[in-house]
């Protein structure tokens, strides 16, 4: 007889636990909007499933996920951390605006950095275009000084040749040896000097070569830089167009709705009337658990 006693407390309590978790949960789920007691703009409607937070939510549609007590105040959700699967949640189109502007405003300052950009590359390809006609001309000059230089040597070549000839056959005639030798070192003088000025152009040129490669570098990676830009730009475009849409969408739902009834706001005793119920089943459940193992 104790263990039918037993058995049939264990069902009572069993069956009482179940009905006050279901009124519970029907007292909650009263808590919850409803469409036609909106009185704002919706950007989105969502229904809670396991695992959605209002954390998520704000971070989907705002970018912000700090911004989550906008969603739960303007629901009038009593606790976001007990949400009831199946829950119509309004994401508020507020904050969609505002984000819209501050899109654009980056799609500005976006721009303005283009055009500088583009201002500066224009800029690097005028010195580059300089640049390669002063090392055009260094090279034409190179050249002429080449051809110079060899007929320099060439003529030296023939003052030697004239300079022995004449020493084997008029070694008497030291003055006109003077005279040749003093050719020959003004020749070597003007050789040296023209092969000086060979070296400082190539120096020139070798320096030039350099600066001319440091600039295609400098605009190879502003030109890169450009196209990433630009990329920005019209990956924020299109998200600015995509979330205009929405907003357009959202106030057209808002003027059909302009002939609803007023939303009637929860009352703060309703909410304290579901944590008292909520209150009151834990209690009931306590005690119904002691009485079952009081013997």
């Amino acid at each position: 007889m104790t263990y039918i006693a037993r058995r049939w407390r264990i069902a009572v309590v069993l069956v009482l636990s179940l009905l006050l978790a279901g009124l519970a949960c029907v007292e909650v789920s009263r808590a919850q909007i409803k469409k036609e007691d909106v009185d704002f703009e919706i950007l989105a409607t969502v229904t809670m499933e396991k695992g959605d937070t209002l954390w998520e939510l704000a971070q989907k549609y705002y970018d912000d996920p700090y911004r989550w007590k906008i969603i739960m105040d303007m629901n009038k959700i009593p606790d976001e951390r007990r949400i009831p699967i199946g829950t119509v949640v309004y994401i508020p189109v507020e904050d969609a605006k505002r984000i819209v502007k501050k899109v654009e405003k980056e799609i500005e300052v976006k721009k303005a950095a283009v055009d500088i950009t583009a201002e500066e590359l224009a800029k690097l390809k005028a010195e580059v275009e300089d640049l390669k006609a002063k090392l055009k001309k260094c090279q034409a000059e190179k050249e002429k000084l080449a051809e110079a230089l060899k007929k320099c040597r060439a003529n030296n070549k023939k003052l030697r040749a004239a300079l022995e000839e004449k020493d084997a056959k008029l070694k008497a005639k030291d003055a006109t040896i003077e005279e040749l030798n003093s050719m020959l070192k003004d020749l070597k003088a003007l050789v040296d000097k023209l092969q000086d000025q060979v070296d400082m152009l190539a120096k020139e040129r070798e320096e030039q070569a350099k600066e001319q490669a440091k600039k295609d570098a400098m605009i190879e990676e502003l030109e890169a830089k450009v196209r990433s830009q630009r990329r920005e730009i019209e990956e924020l475009e299109e998200a600015n167009s995509k979330l205009k849409s929405k907003i357009r969408e959202a106030e057209g739902m808002q003027e059909t709705r302009m002939t609803a009834k007023p939303a009637k706001p929860v009352k703060k005793e309703e909410v304290t009337n579901q944590r008292a119920m909520v209150a009151a089943v834990a209690i009931a459940l306590l005690g119904s658990v002691l009485w079952i193992f009081s013997d």
